[in-house]
């Protein structure tokens, strides 16, 4: 396992924590983020359940969280992955090519919107933004990849731990923890059908989890007294979810 780069959750030196996840791929300096926070971003609530039609606008989710749903000709939703503050919610904007997986309000949640052209225009004028965009992409592909190893190779316990795991890093990333304690906002419902667990098997597996003293969750307040122990027990490692930049790669100048 890995450690984190030791700069990797500090916060942008401007503009608003939602671009924290793009400052942390080490690809933008904070002129880039003066640029992207000035541009005219419209913000929209979003019901639970509803579907998020971003088409080519450049989508952040604001609050909440929601899923990447992929619906059969059968018509049965399939969760792809779960995005949260800070996250993207489709890439069309970049790759031009419609997302087969609709974002899907999970809670009551908001976003950010800037429209077509203007997200056009502003990584046409700044391939570092783009860049930072497409790490996070690249990123996004492999928690997918990560979940389908989550369902096919890990038992239950594993899978619940590796996913607060990964929650707690992400949440982290964006400053949204209070020590080592975040808000768990899915349901045991959600984080089933996420995990292809049941409703029973979640619950009884967080019981178990509070027994071992690994968790500790009091209505929605989740805490985790040893996040190594816990990351042990999942076998979890956050190099998947890491955008920065390596070290011994050549950095963009600024032009």
């Amino acid at each position: 396992m890995t450690d984190v780069h030791a700069t990797y959750f500090e916060l942008p030196p401007v503009g608003p924590p939602i671009f924290r996840r793009l400052w942390a791929t080490g690809l933008l300096f904070a002129e880039d983020l003066d640029e992207l926070a000035a541009q005219p971003w419209k913000r929209e609530n979003v019901r639970l359940h509803g579907q998020i039609q971003c088409g080519s606008d450049l989508c952040f989710i604001a609050s909440g969280f929601a899923f990447r749903c992929r619906v059969t000709a059968e018509s049965e939703r399939h969760l792809m992955s779960l995005a949260i503050p800070g996250d993207i919610c489709t890439y069309t904007c970049v790759t031009g090519r419609s997302a087969y997986a609709v974002p899907e309000a999970g809670s009551r949640c908001s976003i950010l919107r800037l429209d077509a052209n203007h997200a056009a225009a502003l990584f046409e004028g700044n391939p570092r933004l783009l860049c930072a965009v497409l790490a996070n992409l690249a990123s996004d592909n492999v928690v997918v990849e990560e979940l389908l190893t989550s369902v096919g190779r890990r038992n239950a316990m594993q899978r619940i731990a590796h996913l607060l795991c990964e929650l707690e890093f992400r949440y982290r990333r964006l400053n949204l923890t209070k020590g080592n304690q975040f808000t768990l906002k899915l349901t045991q419902v959600q984080m089933g059908m996420y995990l292809a667990l049941s409703a029973v098997h979640v619950n009884r597996v967080i019981q178990e989890l509070r027994r071992l003293k690994l968790i500790e969750l009091r209505g929605r307040a989740l805490t985790i007294p040893d996040v190594q122990a816990l990351r042990r027990m999942a076998n979890f490692s956050s190099d998947y979810l890491e955008d920065y930049l390596n070290e011994n790669e050549p950095r963009l100048k600024a032009v």
